[in-house]
């Protein structure tokens, strides 16, 4: 992770060719919603993923993820680029991801009745190279769920 002279973490963070972090946040340990024992949640995390289009078909586009404070839970919200006006804002990242992929299938003229999608995989959450960068911020240790293991 690239800092400035204070310190301070240089954005964005070029995970893959897919993902870009815009913000690792702050994390929330005191609420045991804000973190399971696989994932970390910090509040005004953003990243942005590029994925298929739900409006224009054949098109990518890229979503930006967000974590928000819902006060004992996240909250989390997924704005497409070519839809701005029309973000996803649900208490799980997976229920923001279905809701997507849904409209992309019905775009595509996809008639799959089942959607499955990891939202912290969307989010970029579960890669094992963010995690590592999240396990370095503030409070992570006072998570009482969240278990970190080093492969270093």
């Amino acid at each position: 992770m690239q800092r400035d002279e204070q310190g301070n973490v240089i954005y964005p963070i070029q995970i893959n060719s897919s993902l870009k972090i815009l913000d690792l946040g702050v994390i929330e340990f005191q609420k045991p919603q804000y973190h399971t024992e696989k994932n970390l949640f910090p509040i005004g995390f953003k990243s942005l993923r590029e994925h298929n289009s739900q409006l224009t078909p054949g098109q990518r586009c890229d979503y930006l993820c967000e974590i928000m404070d819902g006060g004992s839970k996240p909250m989390f919200r997924v704005t497409p680029m070519d839809d701005q006006e029309n973000p996803i804002t649900k208490d799980s990242s997976t229920g923001c991801w279905i809701d997507i992929c849904k409209r992309i299938n019905e775009l595509q003229g996809n008639k799959r009745q089942t959607v499955t999608v990891s939202g912290p995989e969307r989010y970029g959450l579960a890669d094992p190279n963010l995690i590592r960068l999240l396990a370095q911020l503030p409070n992570v240790e006072l998570c009482s769920r969240f278990q970190y293991k080093r492969n270093d």
